[in-house]
C-alpha cells in the first residue's frame, strides 16, 4: 500500500503546529464565531478538560498523541502527580517541553517522541487521547492498548455515521491532503468496533458517549464524572 511509504513523522511535523493554531483559535469575526466550523474540536477539548479536572488528583496521566500538550496546565491545576506525553512529532514535543519548563513542571513531566507502533509496556493511572484513534487501523489500536496498563481511560474517535457533516469532512480531507497521502487519512469507526476492541483488551467493559456536536464520540472507563 502507498501508506507504507508515507513518512508519518514528516507528515505530522509539517501539519500539527499549524493545525492546532487554526483549529483552536477564536474567530475574530462575529459571524464566524456563530458558525465556527471548529466548534466540535473545541468542545472535545472542553469535555476532556472537564473530565481530567475531576479525576487526576494524585495520579499519573498519560496522553497519547499529545501534540503540544494543550491540557498540561489543567492536569496539574487539578492535582496530578505526573504527566507523560507521547507524540510522533518532534516539533510538537519541543513546544510541549518548553511549556512544561515555563510552568516549572520539568521534574513531573516526561515526553517521548514515538510512533504508537513502537510503544513499550507502560503502567499509569489514567490514559487518554483526542483524535489519535482516527489515524490508526484497528489492529494498531489493539496493539497500542496491549502496551498500556491503566486504571481509567477515555479516548475520542470519529464515529462512522451517515451525515452531511461527515460527507463534507471526507471531501475536505481529500482535497486538502488525502489525494496525496492516499490511505493515510482519518478513519471513521462504528461504536461496536471501538467498544469491542477496548473491552477485549481490558478486564472491565468499555462505555460509550456520543457528543451532540458533529460525529465526535468517546470510548471510556471512568469513575462517575460529569460530562459523560
Amino acid at each position: 500500500m502507498y501508506m507504507k511509504h508515507i513518512d508519518k513523522k514528516k507528515f505530522w511535523d509539517k501539519k500539527i503546529l499549524g493545525w492546532e493554531k487554526d483549529k483552536y483559535s477564536v474567530p475574530k469575526n462575529r459571524f464566524l464565531k456563530f458558525f465556527d466550523v471548529n466548534y466540535s474540536l473545541k468542545k472535545r477539548q472542553q469535555i476532556a478538560q472537564s473530565v481530567l479536572m475531576q479525576i487526576v488528583k494524585g495520579r499519573t496521566v498519560l496522553e497519547i498523541g499529545c501534540g503540544t500538550a494543550r491540557l498540561l496546565p489543567s492536569v496539574f491545576e487539578a492535582g496530578a502527580t505526573k504527566y507523560i506525553g507521547i507524540d510522533i512529532s518532534e516539533k510538537a514535543l519541543k513546544q510541549a517541553q518548553a511549556k512544561a519548563k515555563e510552568l516549572n513542571l520539568e521534574e513531573v513531566t516526561q515526553f517521548y517522541q514515538l510512533d504508537v507502533n513502537s510503544l513499550n509496556k507502560i503502567d499509569v493511572d489514567i490514559c487518554f487521547s483526542l483524535g489519535l484513534l482516527d489515524w490508526l487501523a484497528l489492529v494498531e489500536i489493539k496493539q497500542m492498548l496491549s502496551c498500556i496498563s491503566c486504571r481509567y481511560y477515555f479516548h475520542s474517535f470519529s464515529e462512522r455515521r451517515v451525515s452531511f457533516q461527515q460527507i463534507l469532512h471526507r471531501l475536505y480531507v481529500y482535497m486538502l491532503y488525502g489525494h496525496r497521502t492516499k490511505s493515510y487519512v482519518p478513519r471513521y469507526y462504528t461504536q461496536k468496533q471501538i467498544v469491542d476492541i477496548f473491552t477485549s483488551c481490558y478486564k472491565f467493559p468499555a462505555k460509550y458517549f456520543r457528543s451532540n456536536t458533529g460525529f465526535m464520540s468517546f470510548v471510556y472507563y471512568l469513575e462517575r464524572v460529569k460530562g459523560f
